[in-house]
């Protein structure tokens, strides 16, 4: 994240996120002392298929 920062102009605020289904205890510790984010996320669900033309009647 350092990285990061040393890029951005000075005062734009950098945020770390992790996002994942799911987090261990452990992980969610390591990530609070690292003040980075979880963001719980799932799979996007799918578009229904459209007619290429719809139906006159």
């Amino acid at each position: 994240m350092d990285a990061v920062r040393a890029q951005v102009l000075p005062g734009i605020q950098v945020r770390g996120i992790v996002a994942a289904p799911s987090i261990t205890r452990a992980a969610a510790l390591t990530l609070e002392r690292l003040a980075l984010e979880f963001k719980a996320v799932t799979a996007l669900p799918t578009a229904q298929e459209q007619a290429a033309q719809p139906q006159l009647f």
